[in-house]
């Protein structure tokens, strides 16, 4: 009987324990990742420096390059480069130039001009919402490749400890898409002790 009330006591810690902590500067960001998805640590950095190389051809590059500092990569399936979730942060001279709002601004006129040029048809919208009393904007994107395969991408991007936080997530499915984004708008951010 001891055992099984031992257990009964255990239970509730079994979801504590699937939430996770990350460090961004001065603050703790808790986060529980939807449980069908798995950590990646494969090809991330692949994709920043692919990511970068377009910055870089398009003239826009900025003086001086903010190092970011990754903190979770995770997809549904290992072997696929959709349905994933990538977290970020950096240095937040974008945000102290333009405003939070004026940075999400300016990319969405630099994510219409790249698609543009590349024959694809997107429609970019955004959302502000807080997070745990922080506030973010979501930056959504409906994108519509040649073949006429749609897929969508969300990056919800704050302020947080002085730094740019980038919560980042690509699907081909609007049910995969809510259960991420809910995912992300459950988290919370506390101060580290």
């Amino acid at each position: 009987m001891k055992k099984y009330l031992f257990l009964l006591l255990l239970l509730p810690l079994a979801g504590i324990a699937q939430k996770k902590d990350y460090r961004v500067d001065k603050m703790l960001w808790q986060y529980e990742k939807p449980s069908a998805y798995q950590y990646r640590v494969d090809n991330f950095a692949q994709a920043q420096a692919l990511g970068d190389s377009i910055v870089r051809e398009s003239g826009q590059t900025p003086e001086k390059p903010d190092k970011e500092v990754i903190l979770l990569a995770a997809s549904l399936k290992p072997e696929e480069d959709m349905n994933i979730i990538a977290v970020s942060f950096k240095a937040n001279g974008n945000i102290t130039t333009y405003t939070l709002k004026g940075y999400v601004q300016r990319m969405m006129g630099y994510l219409k001009e790249v698609y543009g040029n590349m024959g694809t048809t997107v429609s970019l919208s955004t959302e502000e919402l807080t997070v745990d009393g922080i506030p973010f904007i979501a930056l959504h994107n409906k994108i519509r490749n040649e073949s006429g395969r749609a897929y969508w991408t969300t990056t919800f991007i704050g302020e947080v400890s002085g730094k740019e936080f980038n919560f980042t997530t690509a699907y081909d499915k609007e049910a995969e898409g809510k259960v991420i984004e809910d995912s992300f708008r459950a988290s919370a951010f506390r101060a580290r002790r």
